[in-house]
C-alpha cells in the first residue's frame, strides 16, 4: 500500500501510523524545513520524508492508497477545489482520511483575519489618500489607529501560539490550579507571595503592613468592611465595575497572568519531585 501523509509536521504520527500499516509505505510531507529535521531519525526502509506542499502533490499528478492529513488542510485555500483534486489522487478503493479543526473558533485564526481585514482597511485608505479622496491629516491619523491595532494583534497572536505550543504540559497542572490550598502547601514562602500577587494582581501594593488594591470583585464588596477590620486588604479608592479577570496590567494579554501562574506552578512541583526523588 502506498500512503501519503500531508502535513506530517515532525513526522511522530506519520510513524505511528507506518508501525499500524505494516503492509504499507509511508511518505510524509511538510513545509517546514524545521519540522522536517527532527523527523529524519525516524525514517526506514518504509518511512520515509519530503519538504513539499499540499499544492505540490496535487501537481504531480501521483497516485495514492491512502492520503491521511490530520490538522493541516485548515491552511489550505479554496477546500472546494482542494478535496476532489486529492481524491481524483487515490486509486481505485483508495481511502482520503483528513482531519481539520473548525477554523472559526480557532483563536489564532481569528486573529489571523483580524489581521487581513485591517490591511485591507489600510489598502483602501491609501487608495483614498493617492486618489485625492481624503487629506494628509486624515490618512496619517486612520493610518496610525491601524498600524497600532496591527501591533497589539501580532502581540496576542504571538503570545496566543505560545500558549497553544505548551497547551498539553499547562492542561496537567489545571489539576494544581483547582487545588489552591495544597499549592500553598508546597510552595515555599516566596512561591505563595508570587501566587498570591498574580491571582489578585489588579493593581495590588503592600503599604504599611497591609494589602492595598483599587479595585475589588463586586461578589466581595458586602465583605469589605470585614476585610478591612482585620487589616487585609484596604480598598484605596472607591470601588468601580471589576472589568475582566484579573491580568499583569492594562497594556497587556487579558490571559497572560495564567502564563506566569503555571511557569510557578511548574517551578514549585518540579523542586519537590527533586526533593521526593533524594536529588536536593
Amino acid at each position: 500500500m502506498k500512503a501519503i501523509d500531508l502535513g506530517c509536521g515532525t513526522g511522530e504520527q506519520t510513524a505511528i501510523l507506518t508501525d499500524k500499516f505494516r503492509n504499507a509505505v509511508f511518505l510524509g510531507v511538510d513545509t517546514s524545513a524545521e519540522m522536517l529535521g527532527q523527523s529524519k531519525k525516524l525514517e526506514n526502509d518504509r518511512l520515509h520524508f519530503r519538504q513539499s506542499s499540499t499544492e505540490a502533490v496535487i501537481s504531480s499528478r501521483e497516485k495514492w492508497d491512502l492520503i491521511f492529513s490530520n490538522g493541516a488542510l485548515q491552511w489550505s485555500d479554496d477546500h472546494e477545489a482542494l478535496f476532489p483534486a486529492l481524491i481524483r489522487q487515490l486509486n481505485t478503493g483508495g481511502q482520503f482520511a483528513e482531519q481539520m479543526p473548525v477554523q472559526n473558533e480557532n483563536l489564532l485564526n481569528s486573529i489571523l483575519i483580524q489581521l487581513k481585514t485591517i490591511d485591507a482597511k489600510i489598502e483602501v485608505l491609501e487608495t483614498k489618500l493617492f486618489d485625492g479622496t481624503i487629506i494628509d491629516h486624515t490618512y496619517k491619523r486612520w493610518k496610525i489607529k491601524y498600524e497600532g491595532e496591527k501591533a497589539k494583534l501580532g502581540e496576542d497572536f504571538g503570545f496566543s501560539e505560545r500558549l497553544e505550543g505548551n497547551l498539553y504540559e499547562e492542561l496537567q497542572l489545571l489539576p494544581y490550579i483547582l487545588n489552591m490550598p495544597k499549592i500553598f502547601q508546597d510552595s515555599s514562602l516566596g512561591q505563595k507571595h508570587a501566587i498570591f500577587n498574580q491571582v489578585f494582581k489588579q493593581g495590588l501594593t503592600f503599604k504599611e503592613g497591609s494589602f492595598r488594591t483599587r479595585s475589588i470583585n463586586p461578589d466581595y464588596v458586602h465583605k469589605l468592611l470585614i476585610i478591612k477590620e482585620k487589616w487585609l486588604l484596604f480598598l484605596e479608592q472607591p470601588s468601580g465595575v471589576f472589568e475582566g479577570i484579573p491580568s499583569c496590567g492594562e497594556s497587556e494579554y487579558p490571559l497572560q497572568h495564567l502564563q506566569e501562574l503555571f511557569r510557578i506552578i511548574r517551578e514549585i512541583y518540579k523542586n519537590k519531585k527533586r526533593m521526593e526523588d533524594g536529588n536536593i
